[in-house]
């Protein structure tokens, strides 16, 4: 039989089966030499898993503590317990949670190996020498008013949570890079595909911009999935009938545990069912395979973009990470998004065993936990690490060709469905053979056919037009060179005369755009997010409501800019408005500072008039307010401030900057 020794020097201990050498200098005991012995499979131990040793240590003490506070464990052997605990909570002693997180038992080894730990470090604490459990004793006092069956799944429900907040922020970091790469490609046009074959236009900003809200999705749920691991079964002892222990137990006991681990934790309120139930961790791992899915997903489509550089799709070039070939030269693969597609396939498995293994589970207990714990902790650490690597080994250093996709846009025949709703699908059908066979553009087809005038086409064929939803009236109506043509959709709220302005994409983020409405007199109307240009706000937050000592007249609109995007602004009202066949007259421009809360949509209406329905929950208001922080108010012009929905002032040191524009309209 082999013994675990350190040195050679030993120390006897024994249990139900008898005799056993333990290494002398161990803090582990019979009940773990014995495993180490049984369970020598997958080459690691359940101290590689500093979650679980860190729960495992957090119940033991709120399990002394609760038996303290009952009087069932005296002062001393308690503080002890409590003092090893600490120790391990603080990485201490980690390395002698030696067994195999694979086991079986239902995890009685586990709980075994931290009895033992905790008993022979509490001794130490005691000035006693480690094995002298007649003062300290591992089941007697350690695990007292305890089973491993309300031990090990609490402590894997703890373990859980704790990996799960890992994770979540890796994957935020991930999100945050997404939404850094769709600003910076927010105005690079390229083709949509669908089944791999040509669809529609969209711009690269919107496909990176679509990887940061799946992501997003996926913490909610993920985030959903944690708060169901917060009900535990402390209390229920060996099948859940609480033997063992005082009726007031299990409810001090979870109080103590939500203090010291900073979880809000409820106990179950059926234990037998709790201590039986294995659903949350099968929950948990359906989470974890969709997020690995979805991930996966985003990977493949990251290869195939980038795929080439000169026989692929070459739409995007991802970082030059490692040399790919020890016979071809040059060559370099996607290994980063090649590693995240292998950790996907790793996790979609290990939810196929937590499937079997919850299912396997027999009358009052199941007893393959360990396998549970092992596939899901391995599951949240691979794509916690995961997430990591892909955001910085790969998707920081994502660059677009812009000029090939603005060339593949121009010659793509999905552009013939931005035009059909004016040409009819007949026509738009005809033209979009015609230049699959003869390889010329639709825009030289639809001229040649005469089927729109130059302007319409131009008009049509807008970039920010080919990306959004449009207005558009049926075939045969106004054409859209007309001043009935197609038009952007009017927000909510906004019920003047005219449309809203163009949404146009800023980088403040990946949805930080604005839909800018008419004004009547003395109202400003804005729904959306949050500016309308090209911003890079710098300054202070400044609007407009004309020069000063002048109010808005009735037909006026607003636009957003900052001082360094006047012209760019001043340039696309010009052609908005020239567009629909409005007189453009002057824009003129008055200053003054307003703090602003940065928030992703923001809705701007007169004090008590805000239309619900247009105003998200968080959203930011302006109401007429005395001028805030001080500053000098125009002669004139009548005060806003920007405040939160819910009345509060928006705080100067979360200013973001931009203003508004007032265009004086015919």
């Amino acid at each position: 039989m082999e013994d675990f020794t350190i040195g050679g020097r030993t120390r006897i201990e024994h249990d139900s089966l008898g005799n056993r050498t333990v290494p002398a200098d161990a803090y582990y005991g019979v009940h773990t030499t014995r495993a180490l012995t049984n369970f020598a499979i997958s080459g690691t131990r359940i101290g590689d898993l500093p979650e679980l040793v860190t729960a495992l240590a957090c119940v033991k003490q709120a399990c002394a503590e609760t038996n303290r506070e009952l009087g069932l464990l005296p002062n001393d052997k308690a503080s002890a317990i409590i003092g090893a605990c600490l120790d391990i909570r603080q990485g201490r002693l980690h390395d002698q949670f030696v067994v195999d997180p694979i086991q079986g038992g239902a995890g009685t080894s586990t709980n075994m190996n931290a009895n033992e730990v905790i008993a022979n470090r509490g001794l130490e604490l005691m000035g006693r020498e480690r094995g002298d459990y007649v003062a300290l004793h591992p089941l007697d006092h350690v695990n007292a008013s305890q089973s491993t069956n309300d031990v090990y799944p609490t402590a894997l429900k703890i373990a859980l949570y704790i990996a799960i907040g890992r994770l979540l922020g890796s994957m935020n970091e991930l999100q945050e890079a997404f939404e850094d790469k769709a600003t910076g490609f927010a105005r690079v046009l390229k083709i949509g595909r669908t089944q791999l074959q040509d669809a529609v236009p969209m711009t690269l900003g919107q496909e990176f911009e679509a990887y940061a809200v799946t992501l997003g999705e996926d913490q909610e749920r993920l985030g959903e999935a944690a708060k169901l691991l917060c009900e535990i079964n402390m209390g229920a002892t060996a099948i859940g009938t609480g033997i063992n222990t005082d009726p007031r137990y299990a409810q001090l006991v979870c109080n103590h545990l939500s203090r010291i681990t900073g979880i809000d934790l409820v106990t179950a309120p059926h234990l037998v069912e709790a201590t039986s139930d294995t659903g949350v961790f099968v929950q948990l791992s359906g989470v974890l395979k969709r997020i690995a899915v979805k991930l996966s997903k985003i990977c493949n489509d990251l290869r195939l973009l980038s795929s080439g550089p000169t026989a692929g799709l070459g739409e995007i070039n991802l970082p030059a990470v490692q040399a790919g070939s020890s016979i071809m030269p040059g060559k370099v693969n996607p290994v980063i998004p090649e590693l995240v597609n292998q950790i996907a396939f790793r996790v979609v498995g290990n939810d196929v065993t937590v499937t079997f293994a919850a299912e396997g589970g027999q009358l009052q207990l199941n007893a393959f936990e360990p396998i549970i714990l092992a596939c899901l902790m391995e599951s949240l650490r691979f794509l916690r690490e995961g997430c990591s690597t892909l955001n910085t080994r790969c998707v920081q250093g994502i660059t677009a060709n812009a000029d090939h996709l603005r060339r593949v846009v121009e010659g793509s025949v999905g552009l013939i469905t931005a035009l059909t709703p004016y040409i009819g699908y007949e026509n738009a059908s005809a033209v979009a053979a015609d230049a699959l066979a003869t390889h010329r553009s639709i825009a030289e087809l639809v001229l040649e056919r005469n089927l729109l005038t130059p302007k319409e086409l131009k008009s049509l064929l807008f970039p920010e037009n080919l990306v959004r939803p449009i207005a558009t009236s049926p075939h045969g109506a106004d054409p859209p060179g007309h001043r009935g043509r197609a038009r952007r959709v009017r927000p909510r709220g906004c019920t003047p005369r005219r449309t809203a302005f163009r949404e146009i994409p800023s980088r403040l983020g990946p949805r930080a755009v604005a839909r800018v409405g008419p004004v009547a007199a003395g109202r400003v109307v804005l729904v959306g997010a949050q500016v309308l240009a090209d911003l890079r706000l710098q300054g202070g937050l400044e609007h407009s409501l004309g020069q000063p000592g002048q109010q808005p007249r009735p037909g006026q609109r607003v636009f957003l800019a900052d001082a360094d995007d006047r012209a760019h602004l001043q340039r696309a009202a010009r052609r908005q408005l020239a567009d629909e066949g409005e007189p453009v007259t002057r824009l003129s421009v008055a200053r003054r500072a307003v703090r602003f809360i940065e928030h992703e949509e923001l809705g701007v209406y007169p004090s008590g008039e805000l239309p619900p329905q247009a105003t998200p929950t968080g959203a930011l208001t302006v109401t007429p307010r005395p001028f805030a922080c001080g500053e000098k108010q125009p002669v004139g012009v009548e005060p806003f401030n920007l405040v939160t929905s819910t009345g509060g002032h928006a705080s100067a040191d979360d200013a973001r900057m931009f203003k508004l524009e007032v265009e004086q309209g015919g």
